[in-house]
């Protein structure tokens, strides 16, 4: 399972750590949450060769937009997936507690 860091990027506090419990859920490891500079489009930058989950959160969050996906090697990083999430992200994230 790839290793997660989800970054809030919306002016919704907690958004992060909701999004974090609907995906720990789903059977995903996330392991860093933490807050980062005001976005529009939530983005997702792969930093290990994990494919097939960069495709499911490409689906899950609607990334649409070549510009939304980052590919940065680094061995060097804690995690595999970084998630910056976006404000568009803010009327589709699931409930509190959903799973």
């Amino acid at each position: 399972a790839p290793r997660v860091r989800i970054l809030n990027g919306t002016s919704t506090q907690g958004l992060d750590k909701q999004t974090g419990q609907f995906l720990v859920g789903q059977g995903i490891l996330v392991t860093e949450f933490g807050a980062t500079k005001a976005i529009d489009r939530t983005s997702i930058t792969l930093y290990s060769p994990k494919l097939y989950a960069l495709r499911f959160f490409i689906n899950m969050f609607g990334i649409t937009r070549s510009p939304q996906i980052l590919i940065k090697p680094g061995p060097m990083e804690m995690v595999d997936i970084e998630i910056r999430l976006g404000r568009d992200w803010i009327n589709k994230a699931p409930p509190a507690n959903a799973r």
